[in-house]
């Protein structure tokens, strides 16, 4: 008898001894358990350490070491609800699962990737919730609201609708303490997810008060530092063209952006609040030349203004799709055929992917901003605008003019269609008094902020991808069956029977995977627990 037949006989009565019990536990603690550790924590700490805050440049090259103030900048999370999967429907476990999947990626992003800089401000570009507009149950959209503010630790007050005040909070309506080391300030404006189209202000006005209840004015201008943060409600602009027909929100955002034009000095009627009522000083004076503000200002709109060219390439090399062309007809259903309709058709605008070309214009001319953040778009998106001089009717009075760069930020969530979830970086110029520690209600004497070169930066800051993770997992699924066949393969030639090492093989990669997902899950629930 040969040596290798001695060496593969099993004495009589002696059952051959598995390698598949081991194999498997190694695959656990080897492979499966490292792997999610690291694609669901240590990926969101790599991402946020490998993220700077852009410097500020003096000229010839050389960064500022002036004080400074950060601001981190979150587009479109549209937080999951029931009406973004429809076909689950309520209760659906395939609904909750994607909910909890969507906010754990989230809440760890935010928290390890974001917080993990120490920004002093944080400002959403809209979008909160996924379909939040149609929520009609008051209680549903509270549901919602408050899994945001968990996820996103929106500083509140308990009881007193305070949604902006900074420093150390109290505990607010949902039990999440909010005390932190450094003052953090919270500030959005509306999107489209928030309060609708402009077509449908007028029918939904509701929806605006019961947002700004919780969330503030979407018109507001802030001091920071040393540029002002100039909010504008979006949604509301391009309304009916006819201003008898147009909603009081159309009519009020237009009347806070005339505002804005023949600010020289730092003087408009918004700066000490929000935009809820119109003073006509300083304006009246016709053919006056606007000249510069007193500071640069950021303009935060979630729509994004209309872009002199949509050609392949304009967007910049960070954009991951194509070029969203400006439309001006949608695909719509009646009587069961599909037909075309106006995006806008008189009377507001049903969808649009970009504010119409005048209404940007006039933004541009009387908001005169260094800088514009947009969202929507779900993808990165870098262009240029041309500002011009203008007189208080809103003619141009100068031929010559400069230029604003705007940066479309996108999705921070992993389900907008974006296969690289971001959020910005920006670094604005301290405030007045030698600190950095200045917040969005301070003020600085007029006059600080012109001459600077570079008053305000934007860089874009990249989340790791769950669809990588998740393919990830596929690939060591695939392994791990595949390796289950060869341990039965090994069993088997060790003398057990095939059957029997088969029926191993699958049950331990059904105890594999098991375990992994056991684990997955911990990881899952540690990160919708997080305080």
């Amino acid at each position: 008898m040969s040596p290798n037949k001695v060496a593969n006989t099993v004495s009589p009565g002696r059952k051959p001894r598995s390698v598949q019990a081991r194999f498997h536990a190694w695959l656990i603690l080897l492979i499966w358990a490292p792997a999610i550790f690291y694609r669901e924590r240590v990926a969101f700490n790599l991402a946020g350490a490998s993220c700077q805050w852009p410097a500020l440049d003096e000229g010839n090259g050389a960064r500022s070491s002036d004080p400074s103030v950060h601001v981190a900048v979150v587009a479109d999370p549209q937080l999951t609800t029931y009406l973004s999967y429809r076909e689950l429907g309520r209760g659906n476990p395939g609904l909750i699962a994607v909910e909890g999947i969507s906010d754990a990626y989230m809440s760890r992003a935010f928290r390890r990737a974001v917080l993990s800089n120490d920004p002093e401000h944080v400002l959403f570009l809209g979008d909160l919730i996924d379909q939040g507009e149609r929520i009609v149950n008051p209680e549903e959209w509270h549901q919602a609201r408050r899994r945001f503010d968990r996820i996103f630790r929106w500083p509140r007050r308990a009881r007193s609708g305070d949604t902006h005040a900074t420093g150390p909070l109290d505990n607010g309506d949902d039990g999440v303490s909010r005390d932190r080391e450094r003052p953090v300030s919270y500030r959005t404006v509306h999107g489209n997810h928030d309060v609708g189209y402009s077509r449908f202000a007028v029918r939904l006005r509701h929806l605006y008060a019961r947002h700004e209840e919780y969330f503030g004015s979407t018109n507001f201008v802030r001091r920071l530092g040393g540029v002002d943060l100039v909010g504008v409600g979006a949604m509301a602009l391009d309304g009916a063209d006819d201003p008898k027909a147009r909603s009081a929100q159309t009519n009020e955002t237009w009347e806070f952006v005339k505002s804005l034009a023949g600010d020289e000095f730092g003087t408009s009627p918004f700066a000490d609040g929000e935009g809820t009522a119109v003073d006509d000083e300083g304006g009246g004076v016709e053919a006056r030349c606007v000249g510069e503000p007193a500071r640069p200002r950021v303009l935060v709109t979630h729509v994004p203004l209309s872009k002199r060219s949509y050609e392949p390439g304009t967007c910049g090399d960070q954009r991951t799709s194509e070029v969203v062309r400006d439309k001006t007809h949608m695909n719509s259903t009646a009587g069961g055929r599909r037909i075309e309709i106006p995006r806008h058709d008189g009377f507001g605008c049903y969808y649009q992917d970009y504010l119409r070309p005048a209404t940007s214009r006039q933004l541009l001319d009387k908001v005169r901003p260094t800088l514009v953040l947009s969202g929507h778009d779900h993808d990165q998106c870098v262009g240029t605008h041309e500002v011009f001089a203008s007189d208080t009717t809103g003619r141009a009075c100068a031929t010559s003019g400069r230029s604003a760069t705007e940066h479309t930020v996108g999705s921070f969530s992993f389900l907008m269609g974006n296969p690289r979830p971001s959020f910005a970086m920006m670094t604005v110029r301290g405030g007045c008094d030698g600190t950095s520690r200045v917040g969005m209600d301070d003020r600085c004497p007029a006059g600080l902020g012109t001459g600077v070169r570079d008053a305000v930066v934007v860089s874009l800051c990249f989340l790791p991808s769950q669809w990588s993770t998740f393919r990830l997992y596929g690939a060591l699924g695939v392994v791990t069956v595949f390796a289950a066949g060869c341990a039965a393969v090994a069993d088997a030639r060790r003398g057990a029977r095939p059957a029997r090492a088969a029926a191993r093989g699958a049950l331990g990669v059904i105890g594999t995977c098991a375990a992994a997902a056991v684990i997955w899950t911990a990881v899952l629930l540690l990160d919708l627990s997080a305080p």
